[in-house]
């Protein structure tokens, strides 16, 4: 459901704006030179500096959540570059997931949703080494290999996209590839290869667990056959913290009723609508206390 064009609050809350996107990547950016130089520091500096980069990396992807729904800058090229450096440490491709994602969108509650990220194998019905394997995001890196390998043959990564789109997402896994294999060869060369550290310690150790926790209660006990939101998709009423933190994630049944509006302003949104959630939660920590 998109935003009404007669309702002018709406409207004015929607789409882009280049200030308060500008201060959320300050806030992002100054989380990554802090944890790096906290992790370079070593000691017990070392310690912090690679969860602050993990708690980064996670959250770089729910501002990447924003990009890919124009409500970043008003610039599609900048959109593009930011969007890209913002999945990079995560391995995740900007426009691959910003055709899945809005595909997901259109066809929530339906046979032909589908969603970047996975996590139906988290249910119960799943054994321990499979849930952990979607809680540390394993699938999505081997697929990543998968994708770059697919993009070095020129074939088509998302059968449900253009050509044009194809391209795009075939240029930045190859892009993702080239920054990878430099960075190897350039620390190798300077015998610095356990710098490498500083980037997959924070990876698979901190941001991949945070990311699922953040997306994995979206739809999880929702009606799921159902197409009405309000119905199978969930909302969290999460500490201010937690709002900033998930970039508005947690309000995500407003989020898919009106996708444009910005995400620090869904908390409006759901003043307007809590009473008609069917699945909401208090906090992180109620939903998953319930769900254990």
């Amino acid at each position: 459901m998109k935003v009404e064009n007669n309702n002018d609050y709406l409207v004015s809350i929607s789409g882009s704006c280049n200030t308060s996107f500008t201060i959320k990547m300050t806030l992002y950016t100054s989380m990554i030179l802090g944890g790096a130089w906290m992790y370079f520091m070593g000691g017990y500096f070392f310690y912090a500096g690679f969860i602050l980069l993990g708690v980064a990396f996670a959250h770089g992807v729910e501002l990447q959540h924003q990009v890919l729904h124009g409500g970043a800058f008003s610039n599609n090229i900048v959109n593009r570059i930011v969007g890209f450096l913002l999945g990079a440490p995560m391995l995740v491709s900007y426009s691959n997931y910003k055709a899945s994602h809005l595909i997901h969108h259109a066809k929530v509650g339906t046979k032909d949703d589908t969603e970047f990220f996975e996590f139906n194998t988290l249910d119960g019905s799943s054994n321990i080494f499979t849930k952990l394997i979607s809680f540390f995001l394993i699938t999505h890196y081997i697929e990543f290999f998968k994708r770059v390998f697919k993009a070095l043959l020129g074939k088509d990564i998302n059968d449900l996209c253009d050509q044009k789109t194809n391209k795009q997402i075939r240029n930045e896994y190859i892009m993702m590839l080239v920054i990878i294999i430099v960075a190897i060869v350039g620390l190798a060369y300077f015998e610095m290869l356990t710098y490498l550290g500083a980037w997959l310690l924070p990876l698979f150790l901190v941001a991949s667990p945070l990311h699922t926790l953040i997306e994995f209660p979206e739809h999880f006990g929702c009606n799921n056959e159902s197409e009405n939101v309000l119905e199978n998709t969930r909302s969290i009423r999460a500490s201010s913290f937690m709002v900033w933190y998930t970039n508005g994630n947690n309000y995500h049944v407003e989020h898919h009723m009106y996708p444009l509006v910005r995400p620090e302003k869904l908390s409006i949104v759901h003043r307007r609508i809590n009473q008609d959630i069917q699945h909401t939660n208090h906090s992180y920590s109620e939903f998953f206390f319930e769900s254990i």
